[in-house]
């Protein structure tokens, strides 16, 4: 799936307009209030935008193992972006 800080209505403009996303076979989850994004330690306060990011989810574990998965992707995914 994929997240973003716009609107269902955003989503559904993109995809009726655009032939690379009507190609696009996952959720495309709207987040306006970045509830998931500043989750995911992706959200930028300030500008109201959300860094691009990927996280593993597992539903297996517990949350303590959860948030300590969340912050070394993260940490690996904003390091790979600062180089």
């Amino acid at each position: 799936m994929s997240v973003s800080t716009d609107t269902v209505f955003v989503h559904k403009a993109w995809h009726d307009n655009s032939p690379s996303i009507k190609k696009i076979t996952y959720p495309m989850v709207a987040d306006p209030t970045a509830q998931l994004c500043q989750y995911f330690g992706t959200y930028i306060e300030g500008a109201g935008l959300s860094l691009r990011g990927k996280s593993l989810v597992l539903s297996g574990m517990n949350y303590q193992k959860r948030q300590s998965v969340r912050r070394m992707t993260n940490a690996l995914l904003l390091g790979n972006l600062a180089r």
